[in-house]
């Protein structure tokens, strides 16, 4: 349980008391990723205060005054460490370069590359002809640079304190250190589809478009060639031109197949290296406080998950997103030019798949977006535990570490379980449309039939074309779905594009190739 007087009382020997009352809201002050808006004598001695907070019987010191300037480090020493300290009644091993504090020491060794050089009590030391000197690093001779509120003077320290409120007051933080990582709503912007448009090339798009276009209609040109094949008894000359124009068909479709996998990876790779290289720039220049407010994780979640996706997987949802849309325009112009009434059930069921569709899209999109922004804290608790991996085992903190990254992948796999349940709750709905589609379009096959005619060949031609309408329409509907939530990371990325970055020195663009041609330092007025 936390002990408030304990607490108080280690602050004050610490002398962390001024430190902490100059922060903007006291102790509860958010101190970013590895405390960066605090000096290094105030780590050490943060970190010094949670080791005796935690009321071990053996402390192990390493060198925990360095940072700190002589009158502080001195304080702290005699506060904590000294014979009359805080920790009198425990264990103390100190590791140091400041000859100051081996006179209060119980015992001493000096040590070289790993090696005892001398062992014995400080009296023992003086009579020797050990210089001690010889092992110790400079050590600084004033307090003018090495701590934050602590290199402040004495007169204008006495000068802080007394205008330092008596008792503590209420604290209103109004703005955290670390921004938070907006989740967006709604649809995905069209501007966001035009960014990765003009990434991948408008022009390499469009031959994209008529390659698709080319080879769908090839498809559907083969399937009627096929159609009036078995519809009419046709001579042996027939028979040939028949095939030498199917023969035509399939080349000029394998021809195109192949250009459109093309332009489908090569639109890949330059938008991946345009947006990659957009984001390099974004991050290389921007104020320093956008690293101290900005996570780990959540750049390092930019340049992995999120640029895996835009390198594998959005070109690949794209092609196949506007393949099965032109398939699908096909398929039904082919069937309305030879069965117009099946149109009434086709415009029924499109009806019915856009509402299903919305329906679907609303949930499954923000769900997306949640599991992105789940991924963030993982990484940063990842780059934080190996930052401070060795003082995790220290202190037996393990099991907290493991709990809390369970809890953040739980918090992860949440959203993508019911990711997992929205697809399938999509997919029961197509199913059950698209066999009521079949149903209709048989029974007005046999209506047509027995009123108009028709003949055999173009009958199964149009079950065919029907079932695959309803197969094709499914699968749009899932990856026009799976297009939406993978163009959640080029959203998530452009976020970073919108960072005020520092201006370009334009006069750095002329400097000789051979300068600098001499290592002369000279000072102009």
């Amino acid at each position: 349980a936390f002990d408030l007087p304990k607490y108080n009382q280690v602050i004050k020997f610490c002398e962390l008391e001024t430190d902490i009352n100059l922060l903007p809201a006291g102790d509860i002050t958010e101190i970013g990723e590895k405390g960066i808006n605090l000096s290094g004598g105030q780590k050490q001695r943060i970190g010094l205060a949670r080791a005796i907070y935690s009321n071990a019987s053996i402390y192990l010191l390493d060198d925990p005054f360095s940072a700190l300037d002589k009158n502080v480090g001195r304080k702290v020493f005699h506060n904590i460490i000294s014979s009359d300290g805080y920790l009198s009644n425990k264990i103390r091993i100190l590791s140091t370069h400041n000859d100051e504090f081996l006179k209060f020491s119980n015992f001493i060794h000096i040590f070289k590359n790993g090696e005892i050089l001398w062992s014995g009590k400080y009296e023992e030391l003086l009579s020797s002809q050990i210089d001690i000197r010889d092992y110790l690093s400079p050590m600084p001779i004033d307090a003018n640079v090495q701590d934050g509120p602590s290199v402040i003077d004495s007169k204008k320290r006495e000068t802080v304190q007394k205008n330092l409120p008596s008792e503590p007051k209420d604290i209103i933080v109004d703005k955290s250190l670390i921004s938070k990582d907006i989740v967006q709503k709604g649809h995905v912007k069209f501007k966001i589809y035009w960014q990765y448009l003009k990434s991948m090339n408008v022009g390499i798009f469009i031959c994209l478009i008529f390659c698709i276009i080319t080879f769908v209609g090839c498809n559907v040109g083969g399937q009627l060639i096929i159609a009036k094949y078995t519809a009419y008894s046709i001579t042996k000359s027939n028979s040939t031109q028949f095939f030498i124009v199917f023969g035509g068909i399939s080349l000029t479709q394998s021809i195109f197949s192949f250009l459109m996998n093309l332009f489908q990876v090569l639109g890949s790779y330059l938008a991946a290296k345009v947006i990659h290289q957009k984001l390099l720039r974004c991050l290389f220049r921007p104020p320093i406080t956008f690293f101290e407010s900005t996570p780990l994780g959540r750049l390092l979640n930019a340049f992995s998950k999120e640029m895996s996706v835009i390198d594998e997987s959005i070109a690949n949802s794209l092609r196949i997103t506007i393949f099965l849309f032109i398939s699908l325009l096909f398929s039904m112009l082919t069937v309305t030019f030879i069965l117009p009434y099946i149109l009434i059930g086709i415009v029924i069921l499109f009806i019915i798949f856009y509402f299903v569709q919305n329906r679907y899209m609303k949930s499954s999109r923000q769900i997306q977006r949640i599991e992105s922004l789940s991924r963030s804290p993982i990484i940063s608790l990842l780059v934080d535990t190996f930052y401070g991996l060795s003082i995790i085992k220290c202190s037996r903190y393990q099991k907290i570490f493991s709990d809390r990254f369970d809890n953040m992948l739980d918090n992860n796999l949440v959203p993508f379980k019911m990711n997992m349940y929205c697809n399938r709750w999509l997919g029961a709905r197509l199913e059950m449309i698209s066999n009521f589609l079949v149903a209709f379009c048989s029974i007005a096959i046999v209506i047509v039939v027995k009123t108009i005619g028709i003949s055999a060949g173009y009958v199964g031609y149009i079950l065919n074309i029907t079932t695959s309408i309803t197969q094709t329409m499914s699968f749009f509907i899932r990856n026009r779905c799976t297009l939406e939530n993978e163009i959640v990371s080029i959203e998530r990325i452009s976020s970073f594009f919108d960072i005020e970055c520092e201006k370009e020195y334009p006069n750095l663009l002329n400097i000789p190739y051979n300068w600098p041609n001499e290592g002369s330092i000279s000072f102009i007025d």
